[in-house]
């Protein structure tokens, strides 16, 4: 490795570096080689598969790159962590490595500046890119190891927030989280006044009238409060 970024600017930042080469030894250990004819660039080769149209399975060399030289819009001393992208991979193939790399610490990221619209990688690039945080590929829920089964077709067809979503829960859990989920957007509203004990808390609605509709925001102790019987707001009952 040298120390100097994509354009042969030297990094002055010690810091830098050293996280460089750090994550440069993890690489090695994955099986990654550094390029001869461009320094800190890593690649791992895999044969990966593919299905032609005739349905057959097809095995093509693929490449996954990890590179520790920045770029012109993300420089190197603005994050050193490696951006990987691949080159005739499946999309399982370059999600699992991706999985490894950040499971052994290697904190990749995803930024294509230019990207082949008909590439299949096109979208674990935008899913990947658009996590708010880390992916470690365990089920948030059960802790269920993910690699090798998320459904990237479903995730391919689904909305954007959908994919982010899904891409973090099993699939028995992800029924759950879904049916939680739209519970929360219809009966929850977080961190809001409570209107009955005037606290900062979670809140849910209650509705006093239905016709005309008319609620209420209140804390779940409130709400246990205002469906006993010795409540003494009235009004606060729910009237159909």
């Amino acid at each position: 490795m040298i120390r100097k970024n994509i354009d042969n600017r030297p990094i002055y930042y010690d810091s830098i570096w050293h996280q460089m080469l750090k994550t440069g030894k993890k690489l090695v250990k994955l099986g990654y080689i550094e390029s001869k004819g461009k320094p800190n660039l890593f690649f791992k080769s895999f044969k990966s598969g593919f299905k032609s149209y005739d349905g057959q399975v097809q095995f093509t060399k693929g490449v996954m790159f990890a590179d520790l030289r920045g770029n012109e819009v993300i420089p190197i001393w603005s994050d050193p962590n490696p951006n990987v992208y691949g080159k005739d991979l499946s999309v399982e193939v370059f999600f699992s490595e991706f999985v490894l790399l950040v499971r052994s610490g290697c904190l990749p990221r995803v930024f294509t500046i230019e990207s082949d619209p008909c590439d299949p990688l096109n979208v674990v690039y935008d899913l990947l890119s658009n996590l708010d945080d880390i992916l470690d590929a365990y089920c948030h829920r059960c802790g269920a190891d993910l690699v090798n089964k998320l459904d990237w077709v479903s995730l391919n067809e689904a909305v954007e927030g959908d994919r982010t979503f899904g891409v973090n829960y099993c699939k028995p859990c992800l029924e759950i989280e879904y049916s939680l989920k739209k519970y929360r957007e219809l009966y929850y509203i977080d961190l809001l006044i409570c209107e009955l004990c005037l606290k900062v808390k979670s809140t849910l609605n209650h509705h006093i009238t239905y016709n005309p509709e008319k609620i209420v925001h209140v804390c779940h102790s409130c709400h246990g409060k205002i469906h006993s019987k010795p409540f003494p707001h009235a009004l606060w009952k729910e009237k159909r």
